[in-house]
């Protein structure tokens, strides 16, 4: 019977540092994510700013904006005229295609 109880403590010791590893872990990630999400919003701030704006989210868009032009400009050839296009359809309000007829 002792031999069981130690066995039993054994268990419930190795249960808990387990536990307390894990509240360790998380408690690490969590800093490390607070650590990079801090390092982002800087990052956007910095974009914001060189381009006159103030808010971190909006460094966010133009973040977005500069990534899916560069991806378009590898297929298509005139990414001047599809700019005007969109900017043109921007500016007057309209949806990128017609709507579709029902």
């Amino acid at each position: 019977m002792i031999l069981f109880s130690h066995s039993l403590i054994a268990i419930h010791q190795s249960t808990s540092e387990q536990e307390m590893d894990k509240k360790y872990l998380f408690r690490n990630n969590m800093q490390d994510v607070m650590y990079l999400e801090a390092r982002k919003i800087e990052y956007y701030t910095r974009v914001a700013e060189a381009f006159g704006l103030t808010d971190y989210k909006q460094g966010n868009d133009l973040v977005r904006l500069y990534s899916s032009l560069k991806k378009v400009s590898t297929y298509v050839d005139d990414i001047d005229g599809l700019l005007e296009t969109m900017l043109e359809r921007i500016s007057m309000n309209e949806p990128i295609i017609p709507r579709k007829e029902k």
